[in-house]
């Protein structure tokens, strides 16, 4: 089989052997990861009913504990990811709490205190182990050396 490159028709070891050289392969490996980030979080949204934005809540509170200290306040988490409002911050916050995935610890303060429970410790192993798997089967897959 034959592909169109940028000097013409090359064959498809060619374009494999291309796509694995050392430049490719760390330029385009947060591309990977983003690609297989919807099917490495699919068997944990459907067992834990969460969404993907919530498992993404869940490994910043998990980051941050483990990078930065093991309590942290909701603006610890919205600061540590920059992406998410503080209305919506607090909604996946109190969505994790109300599964019991991160623990408040002093839960009548003004500011609320939170650390990661086992359970949500747990997910985040869970999600090590299906990056490992999807990794290793994507880059299979398609003739990737990484």
């Amino acid at each position: 089989m034959y592909l169109c490159g940028a000097t013409g028709l090359i064959n498809k070891q060619e374009a494999a052997r291309l796509m694995n050289t050392a430049q490719n392969t760390t330029n385009e490996l947060h591309l990977y990861v983003f690609r297989l980030l919807y099917v490495i979080f699919r068997p944990l949204r459907k067992k834990y009913d969460l969404s993907v934005n919530c498992i993404l809540i869940l490994n910043s509170c998990y980051l941050y504990a483990k990078l930065v200290k093991n309590q942290f306040y909701m603006t610890d988490i919205y600061k540590f990811t920059s992406y998410y409002s503080i209305p919506v911050m607090k909604r996946f916050i109190g969505v994790l709490t109300l599964r019991g995935l991160i623990i408040p610890i002093n839960p009548g303060e003004f500011r609320v205190l939170y650390n990661i429970s086992e359970q949500g410790i747990e997910i985040i192993q869970e999600i090590e182990e299906s990056y490992n798997k999807e990794l290793y089967n994507f880059t299979n897959k398609y003739n990737i050396d990484l």
